[in-house]
């Protein structure tokens, strides 16, 4: 993963992309091998610390030294040369400065300022190269995906918050008292901002009930991910998938014969016709109507391969999700072989970030892929609109349909096209003035437990929201974008504070300023 591009020799301060020079590319005519150059940005990103470079000097050494390294190494001259004068364009040591994006004749010019205040144009805090900064219309590109791989968070400096999150601190501080239970938020990756009230404390760990629904779907996922190189010789073979008849895998189970893995993610398994138009959604609040069952399936896929996989699902977790992901203050079933699918997750805020920022970034951790693209998205868009509008893969989903309450100021979950996977629905199902289409695929997904435990994750925004115990306070999922929200729109590059514009674009799927 590119985290932060780093300079390497000293420039002018203010900094303007040359011609010679691909934007976002770094190549030149003497050096066009784009992997050597990515290998070396890569390289210098891992080893120097541009946001703790407390000037340009210390984190220019650091960058010379990797560069050099690369020569010595075989790397031609000339690719260090360019990475060096592209690398150089960036804030990096550089406290307070951001990249000014402006727009010309020719596209998008892009400068280095010492502060915010001096950039008459649009100001790209969040990432600190500028030749990546800026779009060709001079709005501003996400910054790289990022994660902290197995390292403890890092929050960010409040003093820093603007710059790199995009975020508003004065109103994240209005945010805490008005929220006023633990929560964090999360933005490029990067723990921006969080708030424990009272006998609350990063480390502490507590039941987070049904958000373990949405654990669950993400473990399913690297369970199937991590068969599907296995041999399908018969019954109780092969990857899992989830068009796999449960049948394949479970001799007995007291829900629909002819269901699919599916069918159990979306809750609809129960039913005695599966056909389209017959489904009725029914919440299987402690799993024994069919989620649990799902454990049971993982149990016999991974004993095809205990030694990579593990000899049951607590091991299968452990490797494949705490592991990778760094979780260290979290149990799932007090540790036991067989899980219950439904509640029973203890874990803190900081790690349910983790596997909403996981699901936020397409499965990827840490530069490895640990669940497939396809799952994520079927997570976090509807299963079966005939049955629930606002129901993905054991996930919440926002919509404007028949399941009202969670689209506030928030995009719905509407598929690329219709009908897609199982369903046999011709559109979104929605059945009000909302069309099924839509300009950015952004929409808003939750893992929601009992007494307001939230994980919600803003796509278009690469923002993801975690929080404890809002009903104690009265509040709820929706609330706790409420409260968060003015943070983000006062900061934001287009809507500069402005809500009710910023709501109206966003909620239709319009705006997606980090969309990736």
């Amino acid at each position: 993963m590119r985290r932060l591009l780093l300079p390497v020799l000293a420039t002018a301060f203010v900094l303007i992309a040359s011609a010679d020079i691909a934007s976002a590319a770094c190549t030149s005519r003497k050096c066009p091998d784009q992997v050597q150059i990515d290998d070396l940005r890569a390289r210098i990103a891992a080893r120097c610390d541009c946001e703790g470079s407390d000037s340009r000097q210390t984190w220019a050494r650091c960058a010379k030294q990797v560069a050099d390294e690369a020569v010595d190494a075989g790397l031609p001259k000339a690719c260090a040369r360019v990475v060096r004068k592209c690398e150089a364009k960036t804030t990096c040591g550089r406290a307070g400065a951001v990249v000014c994006c402006t727009a010309t004749r020719n596209g998008a010019s892009a400068k280095i300022m010492k502060s915010a205040g001096r950039c008459k144009a649009t100001v790209c805090g969040a990432n600190p190269s500028a030749i990546d900064a800026c779009r060709p219309d001079a709005t501003c590109n996400p910054p790289p995906r990022r994660d902290p791989g197995t390292a403890e968070w890092k929050p960010v400096p409040e003093e820093r918050v603007a710059a790199e999150c995009g975020l508003d601190p004065a109103l994240l501080r209005a945010a805490d008292v008005a929220i006023g239970r633990p929560y964090a938020v999360v933005r490029y990756g990067k723990l921006c901002h969080e708030f424990y009230s009272e006998g609350t404390f990063p480390e502490k760990e507590d039941e987070a009930f049904s958000t373990t629904k949405t654990l669950s779907a993400v473990v399913t996922g690297m369970a199937a991910y991590q068969t599907r190189d296995l041999p399908n010789t018969g019954r109780k073979t092969g990857p899992i998938s989830d068009v796999d008849r449960v049948d394949h895998w479970l001799d007995d189970f007291t829900f629909n014969p002819d269901a699919q893995i599916a069918h159990v993610l979306g809750m609809v398994a129960h039913n005695p016709d599966l056909s389209f138009g017959h489904k009725t959604y029914q919440y299987d609040l402690i799993g024994e109507v069919q989620i649990n069952r799902l454990s049971d399936v993982i149990n016999t896929a991974i004993q095809q391969d205990p030694v990579r996989l593990g000899a049951n699902l607590e091991e299968f977790t452990q490797r494949f999700l705490y592991d990778r992901l760094g979780m260290t203050h979290s149990l799932w079933t007090l540790g036991k072989p067989d899980k219950i699918f439904a509640f029973t997750w203890q874990t803190t805020v900081r790690e349910m970030l983790r596997v909403g920022l996981l699901m936020l970034n397409d499965g990827v951790w840490n530069d490895e892929r640990l669940i497939a693209s396809e799952w994520i998205y079927r997570m976090t868009h509807p299963s079966f609109e005939d049955s629930n509008t606002a129901y993905g893969y054991l996930t919440w989903l926002a919509n404007d349909g028949k399941n009202v309450g969670l689209s506030m100021c928030a995009p719905p979950a509407l598929h690329a096209s219709y009908p897609h996977g199982l369903s046999e629905s011709p559109d979104c199902n929605f059945g009000g003035t909302r069309p099924c289409t839509q300009q950015y695929d952004v929409g808003v997904w939750y893992a929601l437990g009992l007494g307001g435990q939230v994980i919600t994750g803003h796509r278009g925004l690469d923002l993801v929201i975690a929080a404890k115990d809002l009903n104690a306070v009265g509040l709820d999922a929706p609330d706790l974008w409420e409260a968060v929200r003015p943070a983000v729109v006062a900061a934001d590059p287009t809507f500069h504070g402005d809500d009710a514009a910023f709501c109206a674009a966003y909620d239709a799927s319009d705006y997606a300023p980090d969309l990736r």
